[in-house]
């Protein structure tokens, strides 16, 4: 006995559900929050050594700013 062939409805749903979606949900920001959440771990990172801090003032070291860049990063990212 064979099996029936589908119909072209079923044949639609099928593809439908096994193509990937053409663009993922952020799209091209991805990538770019990708990179934003890199570049402001690396500027934290360099902004943890003594040659950095040594450069500012402390009235800018205050707030600890590095320490608040990667969490600001994350934040935005997540807003979007």
């Amino acid at each position: 006995a064979s099996l029936p062939a589908p119909d072209q409805d079923t044949f639609t749903t099928l593809f439908a559900e096994a193509r990937p979606a053409a663009e993922p949900p952020l799209g091209w920001r991805a990538p770019f929050f990708d990179a934003l959440l890199i570049l402001a771990s690396q500027v934290g990172a360099a902004g943890a050594t003594g040659a950095v801090r040594q450069r500012m003032s402390p009235e800018l070291l205050v707030d600890k700013p590095f320490r608040q860049l990667l969490r600001a990063a994350e934040r935005l990212c997540e807003a979007a």
